[in-house]
């Protein structure tokens, strides 16, 4: 709801300020926002006679502020008073008016700020580090819980020195977690020049005498609130009052800090004391990386060598890939398990963690549909390995979602393996688990009824693993990146004994003819179920300009007018073929592009497949996709032994959606300008339209727009040995 104050104050702002060129004039809406909080820190700047407006209230503001108006308080320029009372208007506290009038209502409000952010005694002056909190969007009322609200609350008023003012709404954030490292950093002996918010090698030397031999209330306050921070969930979940913050090691925090070690599996430590080990796992999610742990994870395809070396590594554990490759270019290599090192490894009395990471770690890539395929590629991976029933599969989320990328990108994501996995008629039930931060877990582990989760905690600065306890449910928790004797990459990683892993294999999966195309995610069978075996071509998608048919042959199909080939295995392109499409179209929309093609060959054991091309005498443009599978292919597994695609492209009809027809004229117009040699590029976008066009839920629309992302890769108008 707008407020006339803050819509006074932005056209106030524009008004007096919207002249000067660099100005960033506020939104004239009434709603307080960081466009309104911009504009007020450079108008500030304007009147502290800085040239060069930023919207950052930085350490030039700061010193010109301290130097100009901290000692003029009583007796402040008209437009700074206006400033000052727009800023509070913005914060929700009532300075008076907005008048530009200096009264002692302005005082007034300042003393409610210093005391909402937990000051006792309050001045009425608004200094520099006061403005700084003030000209900000940092909230000073309780927004969540009232627990942290108390710790951020005493850390202002004990550390400001430190840390600046922060924020008092009880919302646990990446600044909180930094401040409790100053508190301790300072309570430690370190100064104020020396001392960073990193709990690194000098702080952890003088923590550990302090521990030893001077000892204080102040370190026991710092203590509890790192033991709320990570154990709030836990107390919350289990109906049991949390500890106070008394700054006593007092039972109840002997206790908590007990409960910690043992639901952490921290080891050694000293029982129910905030030792060095503890007290790094209560300031960091990564811990001590010397501390006891059970299982590695690597990217590395095993061999004997290695496992012998893991063996004496005295591990139990070990978590593998189910598919795809690491590495770009000249250095992208394998990844995925094959049966021999699954088998080698249980021999050696490892059990194994399968895990599902084929992707590129960003927000977009999770959506409904991507779960919806991640699910058939990593159900074909697991159950060709002769992965057991009730294993659980981790799915990876690699990157630091926040709250709105869970909202909008990860959850659906999960929702789409959960349809596939329930709904499917599959022969193998595997049970879902996640690979993320703290709060991608607990997220994923309440809203989309995952399993277990596999914590990332290695990745200690990012926001969701800072202030964030450790999942309820946690299995592994990964925690440092070192290597040991052969095997060069692996990652440590603590077990918390809710899953045993993958402890033995069955028989592999044996796929019969048609067994994969019925359990894709783009259902061939379910578009029309008259497509058979040596039958006649099927249409299976018509939307006027784009037509799809279909067949099944029991012998390989050769293609004379084939233009490019490439080999799939287990489910994806061949690192030879990838190679070829990254050299083509670079390296950053290469491996895009390859997952595109991935999407389209989930689910193939191992295949062949050739594009051609050719136009007919009525203009009609025909693409064949031929698919031959090997008689027998790896790990026993049956196929069927062709698929054949011909997609008809009447780009001269005028029906259908008109974007769709002109994304076709630039597809038709690139591709017949193109060097034979240069038509691998068009696979590119045959294999995104593909994806798009076999799903049963395909639109025009839908086509469209993925041609035209995809020209965006790949641009229409430029041949590749043009110079820049």
């Amino acid at each position: 709801m707008a407020d006339e104050l803050v819509l006074a104050t932005q056209q106030w702002l524009n008004r007096t300020y919207g002249h000067i060129p660099d100005f960033n004039q506020a939104p004239e809406d009434g709603n307080t926002g960081w466009s309104t909080i911009y504009s007020l820190i450079e108008g500030l700047q304007v009147e502290l006679g800085i040239t060069a407006l930023s919207p950052n209230f930085g350490d030039t503001t700061y010193r010109l502020y301290e130097q100009q108006i901290t000692p003029n308080w009583n007796n402040l320029p008209t437009n700074v008073v206006y400033l000052i009372q727009g800023a509070f208007w913005c914060k929700g506290i009532s300075p008076g008016g907005f008048d530009g009038i200096q009264t002692s209502a302005l005082d007034a409000a300042v003393k409610v700020l210093q005391r909402d952010a937990g000051f006792t005694t309050q001045n009425g002056v608004l200094s520099a580090m006061w403005a700084r909190a003030l000209f900000d969007m940092s909230a000073f009322v309780l927004v969540r819980d009232p627990r942290v609200r108390e710790m951020q609350q005493y850390l202002n008023a004990n550390y400001y020195q430190y840390t600046g003012i922060l924020p008092t709404d009880g919302i646990y954030q990446r600044a909180t977690n930094t401040a409790i490292i100053y508190a301790l950093q300072k309570e430690v002996g370190l100064d104020v020049e020396t001392a960073n918010g990193v709990f690194g090698p000098t702080t952890r030397q003088l923590y550990e005498q302090a521990y030893n031999s001077n000892w204080s209330s102040a370190l026991s306050m710092i203590v509890q609130f790192g033991l709320y921070a990570n154990m709030s969930e836990f107390w919350e979940v289990a109906g049991q009052p949390a500890p106070e913050f008394t700054g006593v090691l007092d039972s109840a925090t002997a206790q908590g800090l007990s409960l910690f070690q043992d639901f952490l599996r921290l080891s050694p430590v000293v029982k129910g004391s905030p030792d060095l080990r503890t007290a790094w796992s209560l300031m960091t999610s990564n811990g001590d990386p010397n501390r006891t742990f059970w299982a590695v994870d690597t990217s590395i395809q095993l061999t004997d060598q290695n496992i012998a070396d893991l063996v004496a590594f005295d591990v139990n554990y070990v978590g593998r890939y189910l598919t795809g490759t690491v590495g770009v270019g000249e250095n992208e290599r394998d990844k995925f398990l094959s049966r021999e090192e699954a088998d080698a490894l249980l021999a050696a009395g490892l059990n194994i963690i399968p895990i599902y990471q084929d992707n590129y770690p960003i927000n977009t890539y999770y959506t409904y549909s991507q779960g919806q395929s991640d699910a058939m590629r990593a159900y074909f991976a697991a159950a060709r390995l002769g992965i057991p029933n009730g294993s659980v599969i981790y799915f990876a989320v690699d990157f630091d979602a926040l709250d709105t990328d869970i909202d909008a990108y990860v959850r659906p994501y999960f929702w789409g393996i959960q349809d596939i996995w329930k709904n499917a008629n599959l022969e193998f039930q595997y049970k879902i688990g996640v690979y993320g931060t703290r709060n991608v877990c607990t997220r994923i582990y309440n809203e989309a009824d995952v399993q277990f989760s596999y914590v990332s905690n290695m990745s200690s600065g990012w926001s969701g693993n800072l202030g964030f306890s450790q999942p309820l449910n946690w299995a592994f928790d990964q925690f440092y990146e070192s290597s040991y004797a052969s095997v060069e990459a692996i990652d440590f990683v603590n077990v918390s004994g809710l899953d045993e892993g993958v402890s033995s294999l069955v028989d592999a999966m044996e796929v019969e003819e048609d067994y994969w195309l019925n359990q894709s995610s783009w259902n061939i069978r379910g578009l029309n179920p008259q497509l058979t075996w040596d039958g006649p071509s099927v249409t299976i998608y018509n939307s006027g300009i784009i037509r799809i048919e279909a067949s099944l042959h029991i012998e390989n199909q050769i293609d004379a007018n084939s233009e490019f080939s490439f080999d799939i295995s287990n489910g994806e392109l061949s690192t030879d073929a990838s190679n070829v499409i990254n050299d083509l179209i670079g390296i950053q929309a290469g491996p895009q592009a390859t997952a595109k093609i991935n999407e389209f060959s989930a689910g193939i054991s191992a295949a062949n497949m050739t594009i051609s091309y050719v136009t007919d005498a009525n203009r009609q443009k025909t693409i064949r996709v031929t698919i031959n599978f090997p008689e027998v292919s790896s790990e026993n597994v049956k196929v069927g032994a062709c698929v054949q695609f011909d997609i008809f492209i009447d780009y001269d009809s005028n029906s259908g959606n008109n974007l769709l027809n002109a994304a076709f004229v630039r597809l038709i117009n690139w591709i017949t300008i193109q060097a034979k040699a240069k038509v691998t590029a068009f696979v590119i976008v045959l294999a995104g339209a593909g994806v798009v066009v076999l799903g049963p839920a395909a639109t025009v629309t839908a086509v469209a727009g993925s041609l035209l992302a995809l020209l965006g890769i790949v641009d229409p108008g430029k041949d590749e040995d043009d110079e820049e």
